[in-house]
């Protein structure tokens, strides 16, 4: 009995093993019959580059690129080629538009398709309207908001931006009623050591073109300090005395204009007075200085 139950063991282990063999050689050849058939839909895009006639360019948005649903088997859809570019060269005279026909042929030239396997192409046609194309210099308005620490103070800037406006080109119609380009960045705040953030430069229609997207400036950053000088205030001429003569000035810097910062370049004076008494003024070094405080604002006069 024991033998009898081990020879059946042994025989539905066989049977079992064939089993699985036969339906992985059925769904093999099933998976090969399937992948075999056309009934795949392929999103297929191949770029545009377009090839302006000298001088012109056109002034509305044309398609960047040809959309194609292909029939295509399933061994098709797992290797899919690399879209080859097409071109065409626009006629500012004679035509407008790019019709179906013209882009079927430029498809089946560059990319080896057949016209029987494209389902739908998008767009089936491209019209265009060709004008002049200008350049003009525009201000640059920026918005970007870098704030650092209470404590802490920008203190130069240095940007990749050539001065404060940038050339764009575009078609005459829409370039003429431009006068500036926004710049935005990303906001940055509570700050206490050097930053470089990029900005990107808006652009007012979608037919201008800049000879650069976007720009980086380094904002270099310090902490404010304050230092307090006594200095002899300065009078017209040498026949009046002002009283007090020197006055007290408390100057708002940062760490490394400190040292710079002296009353060879801070000079508190007077006008030449109408009354006995007059307000002190002060000049400063063009860079350092935040702001200023005396301890007196005004003096009274005397002849000697």
């Amino acid at each position: 009995m024991g033998k009898l139950k081990e020879k059946l063991s042994n025989i539905f282990k066989t049977e079992r093993a064939i089993l699985i063999l036969c339906i992985g050689i059925a769904f093999f050849f099933w998976l090969i019959i399937s992948l075999s058939e056309p009934n795949y839909t392929t999103t297929y895009s191949i770029p545009i580059k377009y090839n302006y006639p000298s001088g012109l360019t056109s002034n509305r948005v044309l398609p960047k690129q040809i959309t194609l649903d292909l029939k295509s088997t399933g061994w098709t859809k797992l290797d899919q080629p690399t879209p080859i570019p097409i071109s065409f060269n626009l006629d500012p005279v004679e035509n407008t538009t790019i019709t179906s026909n013209i882009i079927l042929k430029a498809i089946q030239q560059q990319n080896n398709l057949l016209k029987k396997n494209i389902v739908t192409m998008r767009p089936s046609k491209i019209s265009y309207e060709l004008e002049e194309s200008i350049q003009k210099n525009v201000i640059v308005q920026e918005s970007c908001t870098i704030t650092p620490l209470k404590q802490y103070v920008i203190i130069d800037t240095l940007s990749e931006a050539k001065g404060d406006s940038i050339l764009i080109t575009g078609p005459k119609s829409i370039v003429k009623n431009i006068a500036f380009i926004s710049s935005t960045c990303t906001t940055k705040k509570d700050l206490q050591n050097d930053i470089t953030v990029t900005s990107t430069y808006e652009l007012p229609h979608p037919t201008i073109t800049l000879p650069t997207a976007n720009y980086k400036t380094t904002y270099i950053i310090e902490e404010k300090t304050s230092k307090t000088i006594l200095i002899p205030i300065r009078t017209p001429n040498d026949s009046i005395v002002v009283i007090p003569q020197a006055v007290k000035v408390t100057v708002k810097t940062s760490l490394s204009y400190y040292d710079e910062i002296t009353d060879k370049n801070i000079i508190p004076y007077i006008d030449q007075p109408n009354s006995n008494r007059a307000k002190i003024l002060v000049k400063l070094p063009q860079k350092g200085i935040l702001n200023y405080q005396l301890n007196v604002d005004s003096v009274s006069i005397q002849s000697k």
